[in-house]
């Protein structure tokens, strides 16, 4: 950042901060030179004083401004964060500042129990002395965002590299990417850059992805992604029952289990009354099981993917194809009702379960 614009960001946070603080009893914030202990560290980029009645000193906050802060930024910040090197400068209140701080970034730095604000009003101030706890909602997207914005997690193009990077153990090189998911090198290196940047996947300067934080990725894929509107859908009423229906699909091999169902089977939240099925063609299948078009009521959903790469990698439980577990998750995250904590429970499952993971890219060519 540029001293003009952190002299900027200063000015601009200091005055934002002390209009939080004079809504309080008696506080006042105030400028003050680094302590003794950090004088030697040009790290650090501000030191404020919170002063009380009399001007009685109450705490300080360790200001560090970026003009821009990703996951990889708490990262970067955590060595010169640790608690032993806090306490030496008598355990000020870590916070961070920036024009703006995304909802992941946000909440990677209410993990580490340090305080952010932002210009647009998302704020978390947490101070020991006083017992000081300030929660503001600002703007979860950027008022400024750069002109070569971060890939977002969206579109089919994304959705056939995230099922990859979640079904597949490291590392892979973006050449075996390009080829296992058909995408291109340029698409794929500023994905993965994007990714790493976020902190969803590891990847040192441009060699191979060497880990992939999967779980916080499919729960940030399924934030851009919709089950029943990014894929065409369409409500039925299974006329003559649903297990009439479900003993039907095991001579359909090109129908696949999603939804409830699938997740009932692997961790069961509540029994299933409503079962999601992707066909290659809805208006045939729903001819060919006899089912009836129905806004209310509806205990039959059918889905036509929009990607091939949601249907690939499915596995079969009791004769029945159900959608692979990356996808499956997906979909319960990214539904309605009591879908999300289905899939908040599919994904418990599946950090406790090892094996189901492929071991390496060479097990999706076989």
């Amino acid at each position: 950042m540029g001293l003009q614009s952190e002299k900027q960001l200063l000015a601009d946070g200091y005055d934002a901060l002390s209009a939080l603080l004079n809504e309080g009893p008696g506080l006042e914030l105030r400028r003050r030179p680094a302590p003794h202990e950090a004088r030697d560290d040009a790290g650090y980029d501000a030191f404020w004083e919170v002063a009380g009645d009399a001007s009685s000193y109450i705490g300080t906050f360790l200001v560090e401004a970026k003009a821009r802060v990703t996951p990889r930024t708490v990262e970067h910040l955590r060595p010169m964060l640790r608690p032993a090197r806090l306490h030496l400068m008598h355990e000020p209140t870590v916070l961070v500042l920036a024009p703006w701080i995304s909802p992941r970034s946000r909440a990677l730095i209410a993990e580490e129990g340090w305080s952010y604000l932002d210009l647009t009003g998302n704020a978390l101030i947490r101070m020991r002395r006083p017992a000081l706890y300030v929660r503001l909602i600002g703007s979860d997207t950027d008022p400024n965002p750069r002109e070569r914005s971060e890939v977002l997690l969206r579109g089919t193009q994304i959705h056939a590299l995230v099922r990859v990077l979640a079904d597949v153990e490291p590392p892979y090189r973006l050449a075996d990417l390009a080829e296992v998911t058909g995408l291109s090198k340029g698409y794929l290196s500023k994905s993965l850059s994007s990714l790493h940047e976020q902190g969803l996947i590891d990847r040192p300067g441009s060699g191979p992805v060497t880990s992939v934080d999967w779980p916080q990725l499919l729960r940030a894929r399924a934030a851009e992604y919709q089950v029943l509107r990014t894929n065409r859908s369409i409500t039925y009423l299974a006329r003559r029952g649903l297990d009439v229906l479900l003993r039907e699909l095991r001579g359909a091999p090109d129908a696949l289990v999603t939804g409830s169902f699938a997740a009932h089977r692997i961790a069961p939240v509540a029994a299933p009354a409503q079962l999601l099925l992707y066909v290659p063609d809805i208006d045939t299948y729903a001819k060919r099981w006899e089912l009836l078009a129905t806004s209310t009521g509806a205990n039959v959903v059918l889905l036509e993917a929009a990607s091939g790469s949601q249907l690939e990698r499915p596995h079969s439980v009791d004769g029945l194809r159900h959608v692979g577990y990356s996808q499956l998750v997906m979909d319960l995250l990214s539904g309605n009702g009591r879908l999300p904590e289905e899939g908040e429970a599919v994904l418990e499952w599946m950090i406790d379960t090892p094996g189901w993971r492929l071991p390496d890219l060479k097990a999706l060519r076989q």
